[in-house]
């Protein structure tokens, strides 16, 4: 592929002239080497033969994967061809589906995709291979690929070029649906970027503001009681770790504060209680900073919020709506009043 060097990673079609027919003559040759390998396998099937297959057939995948989507570097003959070599390459490995392979617990020390932070963009089929590959790898299966898949993911949704964000964030919501381990994306984030909390640095956006724009995105969307208990639960975790800097998100925590409340996940109601300890967490990151008077009056309006609905517990879901729409609306008052520096 020639390298890009523009800043979008993006060459203009033309740049891609010759290398349909130049894929499609390689294809062909590697179907040929394929076709030979399983003729041995057939009549050997010996230690050195199923050897060669575990260190060629990542290379033919990956081939096979860059040329089989419809992109400007591909046409009809050439996304023929490489399916072809895949199908083949699957077979080689004694898998049933492209799915059964990629999800398989037998790995292989063959080629693998640069999706690097300095060079992703030079490539760029790489992005689209990576896409490809990893919704191709669902439950339970992705968990044990999370540390390689979450990161290149981030990467490519903080770009700052619309079709990349789009991208990565098609990759993240396919993470988030198959994996659901918000905790374990908050360990890699603590990784990639300092704790907003911690930092002693200005409290600029970063990483930890994406993914929870991401995550308030599908609770909203979620339908499924389950995974909204999860997502409930996990959104805790979420402001207990960027502390104040919460309130930058305080208006799309309200739709889905009140969503969750307007829905009962009876009879233990996991979901709309993990949503309450959200708006407790929310009022003490408030509260801790604030001066002490303001503080004080802070936590006095909250208690009395939240006393009010204890007491209300067996009246109509209407009115203890209203109530903590009621508590809600006092913090995001409040967020006009105090914005944190930077």
């Amino acid at each position: 592929m020639p390298p890009c060097d523009t800043d979008s990673g993006a060459l203009c079609a033309k740049s891609y002239a010759d290398t349909p027919a130049r894929a499609q003559a390689v294809s062909a040759v590697l179907l040929a080497l394929s076709v030979q390998i399983q003729k041995a396998l057939e009549d050997q099937n010996s230690p050195a033969v199923r050897s060669l297959v575990r260190t060629l057939a990542p290379s033919f995948c990956i081939f096979s994967i860059t040329h089989l989507q419809e992109q400007p570097w591909t046409n009809a003959a050439s996304r023929r061809s490489a399916r072809e070599l895949l199908t083949s390459a699957v077979g080689l490995t004694g898998s049933r589906s492209v799915q059964e392979l990629l999800s398989g617990a037998e790995r292989s020390s063959g080629a693998t995709c640069p999706l690097f932070r300095e060079s992703w963009k030079r490539n760029q089929p790489v992005k689209h291979v990576f896409s490809w590959v990893l919704v191709q790898v669902g439950r339970p299966w992705l968990t044990e690929y999370l540390e390689k898949v979450f990161p290149p993911s981030l990467l490519i949704s903080d770009d700052y070029y619309t079709e990349n964000k789009v991208l990565g964030v098609h990759c993240l919501h396919h993470i988030v649906l198959n994996v659901v381990v918000l905790p374990c994306l908050l360990d890699l984030l603590s990784v990639l970027e300092k704790s907003p909390v911690h930092s002693g640095l200005p409290r600029k956006p970063n990483r930890f503001d994406d993914v929870l724009r991401h995550v308030l995105t599908y609770m909203e969307m979620e339908h499924k009681l389950d995974l909204r208990c999860v997502y409930a639960k996990n959104l805790v975790l979420f402001i207990e770790r960027m502390g104040i800097v919460i309130v930058r998100h305080l208006k799309r925590l309200e739709r889905v504060i009140v969503g969750y409340l307007e829905v009962s996940d009876a009879p233990e109601e996991k979901a709309r209680l993990s949503i309450l300890d959200a708006l407790q967490k929310t009022t003490d990151c408030l509260a801790t900073s604030l001066p002490t008077q303001l503080k004080e009056q802070l936590i006095t309006q909250a208690s009395h919020c939240l006393l009010l609905l204890d007491h209300c517990s067996k009246v109509k879901l209407q009115v203890r709506m209203t109530i903590i729409i009621f508590s809600i609306d006092f913090l995001w008052l409040y967020k006009k009043e105090f914005q944190p520096k930077g």
